[in-house]
């Protein structure tokens, strides 16, 4: 299977089924809303969850590149089972066309390397720096085993202001990894 790691950070959320849908849940590029007898079940980016909503937060997601055909076998077990053996939970989201894996935010690297391992591969996209990207990269510099070696400005406008320098420069050609 090719997996594709999405860059959203994901919340599960949990309703009750007499509850209806906010309007911050259908925010984003990615949500999934699921309604059975008892409860109503929203899969949505982190950013837009309120802090008191009940939720499982810190969710990363690989998607199965699609579309599957229906009639295919395993392909759930397939990436569940190597992952299960590392002591990894996983939360699956199916679709029409494909299926969506997620995994808790500090193990998504082992999980990664896991699936490499069970014969997956991964695939990611490349794409140009744009000025929506700096918060993103902010977060990715101040991270304490990149900021040691890389100082940057703490005032955020100050950084700000550095980084849209750089990307408006002529020559000067940013890129970065999309993690679809």
């Amino acid at each position: 299977m090719i997996l594709e790691p999405m860059q959203q950070i994901l919340a599960v959320c949990r309703f009750d089924a007499s509850d209806s849908i906010p309007d911050w849940a259908l925010h984003g590029s990615f949500f999934s809303i699921s309604k059975i007898a008892g409860e109503l079940s929203i899969t949505c980016e982190q950013e837009y969850v309120p802090a008191d909503a009940k939720s499982e937060r810190n969710w990363l997601a690989f998607r199965v590149k699609g579309p599957l055909d229906f009639a295919l076998t395993g392909v759930l077990a397939s990436i569940a089972q190597p992952l299960a053996e590392v002591k990894i939970s996983i939360f699956a989201i199916s679709t029409f066309d494909t299926d969506y894996i997620l995994v808790k935010e500090e193990n998504f690297e082992t999980a990664m390397r896991t699936l490499i391992q069970a014969g997956h591969s991964i695939h990611f996209e490349f794409r140009a720096i744009v000025a929506a990207d700096i918060p993103q990269l902010r977060k990715w510099l101040e991270a304490p085993h990149v900021a040691e070696f890389w100082q940057e400005p703490s005032d955020e406008e100050e950084f700000r202001e550095k980084y849209l320098h750089k990307l408006s420069a002529r020559g000067v050609r940013a890129s970065l990894i999309l993690l679809a």
